[in-house]
């Protein structure tokens, strides 16, 4: 699973802080409150949410 996934900001504030910043410091580019994020990266957050 090597897609990218382009997320803004304002879905990560729900977030709690170490996946939040899991994710930022995994991202591939960021500009303009967006970030590109690798799909499994997104996956692994997911699975650990539920």
């Amino acid at each position: 699973m090597n897609d990218l996934i382009l997320v803004h900001e304002s879905y990560l504030i729900d977030l709690p802080d170490f996946l939040k910043e899991f994710l930022i410091d995994r991202s591939t580019w960021s500009e303009d409150r967006y970030y590109l994020f690798y799909s499994r990266d997104v996956l692994a957050v997911l699975t650990l949410l539920q």
